[in-house]
């Protein structure tokens, strides 16, 4: 059986210090789609880290974004993996 998992890392840095809190926003639909695909639904172990590694906390705020508490730091990354089962939207 073939693997249909993508880990995705989002990374961000600054000069200078990033707010204390970040809010990351999934979109849920596609352009020239029509329909509300809900590809959060595929999110699976969520992960934040400061530029050291150290674990950040984080909550689900709603079906399509996670808040990361970063407390400020200059860099700090994201990840988690989804469940990618369609390689596209379908088209007629």
């Amino acid at each position: 059986m073939a693997r249909r998992y993508v880990v995705l890392k989002i990374k961000r840095s600054a000069d200078a210090q990033l707010p204390k809190e970040e809010v990351l926003v999934m979109p849920v639909w596609t352009p020239g789609s029509y329909l509300i695909r809900e590809f959060e639904r595929n999110v699976q172990d969520f992960a934040a880290a400061d530029g050291s590694g150290q674990s950040l906390k984080w909550e689900k705020v709603n079906k399509d974004s996670w808040r990361v508490f970063t407390n400020g730091p200059r860099d700090w990354q994201a990840s988690y993996r989804v469940y990618a089962n369609e390689l596209s939207v379908r088209v007629r």
